[in-house]
């Protein structure tokens, strides 16, 4: 018996895929058997043929191909080379060799770095000057008074006196009852 594995003969076709079959072709015996059918290869391995070795191999045929590059002549309207300047006129000063040339984008980023640390500045000096005023209207600690009446044996004639003070992280109140 053979093995699904056994070569075909020569002359025997081998059919891989069930579709390529017809009842036409085979008959309803030999659409069944299992020996026409190659058995699918595990997909974890695959298994190549061993290459067979040939004593002679034919020499392929080389073809000769000759390039050869021609010179493009230049449009009518092509821009003439500038004349060269003499030696002495051609030359720049020092001056001009000494100048340092930027890329204008070199221009926008010191730019925007001056915008940047003058905006840092001006930001500084208004919260300095916000602190100041503020010292200069509550004082140093901040404090604050008001009358108002609570309900604490206070009356309209005699209102609650209340100071209020910051000191660093604390606040402070203290209230003078009325009345």
């Amino acid at each position: 018996m053979a093995t699904p594995y056994d070569a075909p003969p020569a002359n025997h076709p081998r059919w891989t895929h069930p579709a390529v079959t017809s009842p036409d072709v085979l008959a309803d015996e030999e659409l069944y058997d299992e020996r026409l059918y190659a058995p699918r290869a595990p997909s974890s391995v695959r298994r190549y043929q061993p290459a067979q070795t040939v004593t002679s191999l034919p020499r392929p045929v080389r073809t000769h191909i000759q390039v050869t590059r021609h010179a493009i002549p230049q449009r009518a309207t092509a821009q003439r080379p500038a004349r060269q300047q003499p030696p002495s006129l051609a030359r720049p000063s020092p001056r001009q060799q000494s100048a340092l040339r930027l890329h204008w984008l070199t221009w926008v980023g010191v730019g925007m770095v001056v915008m940047l640390c003058g905006w840092v500045l001006i930001t500084l000096l208004a919260a300095w000057w916000h602190g100041e005023q503020d010292d200069l209207h509550y004082g140093r600690p901040r404090t604050f008074q008001i009358d108002a009446v609570v309900g604490h044996h206070d009356s309209p004639a005699h209102p609650s006196h209340f100071i209020a003070q910051h000191l660093g992280t604390h606040y402070y109140v203290i209230e003078l009852a009325g009345g």
